[in-house]
């Protein structure tokens, strides 16, 4: 029986192979990553990184154009006079690209009602409500809300994205604000008093209209007199009686527990008899 021989693969063919698959990982690939023209970057996000970010990575771009914020209603709305009757403001508003960007939208607003306009904002969502606020007297309230690109926000795009030494990216040449840079105002004044009826061509005070007002500069005032004291009337003097003798007995004798009678004396013509009063004030009896 004849047997056909097998041929083999040279040896030195596969360990050829093996190692050029070998040396391929190891070795840095030279191509750069694919460009991206800076009008139309969607995010400052890494992009073009290969299979293994450190030995191929990728670059940045920067995302120049923010989203913006639309305010959608004030509630109360104001009237003609920008004016509303309560102490409570809410106001929606919404945020979109103008670009195919598909980060997320985050939101800054102010609320103030001061001359200066102040510098810091606060982060808030649709809808916002502000509540007890005080009646306007000369600045009025405003309102201010701007959009902002979440993502490319944390991230500056002139940074390399590269993470090995031996092996730079390719960052952005600049990283301009990812903040809409014109932010949507509403400016409203609150009045929560009621309006007062008046006559017209008289003095009237908005502040207090129940109380009168002067027409002149130059008010005379009169003074009226002290009041005076009237005088106490004294009590009239209680007439005189006469004190009674002590009653006597028909035999003579005093009764019981009396006051002995006392013989009258005799006193000379024309004299007068003083006599006991019953009253505090005494006067004289003839």
């Amino acid at each position: 029986m004849t047997r056909t021989p097998r041929l083999r693969r040279p040896a030195t063919v596969t360990a050829a192979v093996s190692a050029a698959a070998l040396l391929g990982a190891l070795l840095p690939v030279t191509f750069a990553p694919a460009a991206v023209a800076a009008n139309g970057c969607l995010t400052e996000v890494e992009t073009g990184a290969g299979p293994i970010p450190f030995l191929q990575p990728g670059g940045r771009c920067d995302d120049q154009v923010p989203p913006e914020a639309t305010l959608e209603s004030i509630t109360p709305a104001p009237n003609n006079g920008g004016y509303v009757a309560t102490d409570s403001l809410t106001f929606t508003f919404s945020g979109a690209h103008l670009d195919e960007d598909q980060d997320v939208i985050g939101f800054e607003c102010q609320f103030y009602s001061t001359a200066a306009e102040p510098t810091s904002w606060t982060s808030c969502t649709s809808p916002v409500t502000y509540d007890d606020l005080a009646d306007t007297t000369s600045v009025p309230y405003t309102f201010k809300v701007r959009a902002f690109d979440a993502a490319d926000r944390q991230i500056d795009a002139t940074d390399d994205p590269s993470t090995n030494p031996l092996i730079p990216g390719s960052p952005a040449d600049t990283d301009l604000p990812d903040v809409q840079e014109s932010a949507e105002v509403a400016v409203v004044k609150v009045d929560t008093r009621a309006p007062q009826t008046y006559i017209f061509n008289t003095p009237y005070d908005a502040e207090t209209p129940e109380l009168p007002m002067l027409t002149t500069d130059s008010p005379t005032f009169r003074l009226a007199p002290p009041a005076t004291s009237t005088p106490t009337p004294r009590p009239p003097s209680s007439p005189c009686r006469r004190t009674s003798r002590s009653p006597r007995t028909r035999s003579g004798a005093s009764p019981p527990h009396a006051r002995p009678s006392v013989a009258p004396t005799s006193r000379p013509p024309g004299s007068t008899r003083a006599s006991r009063c019953a009253a505090p004030t005494c006067v004289r009896c003839a």
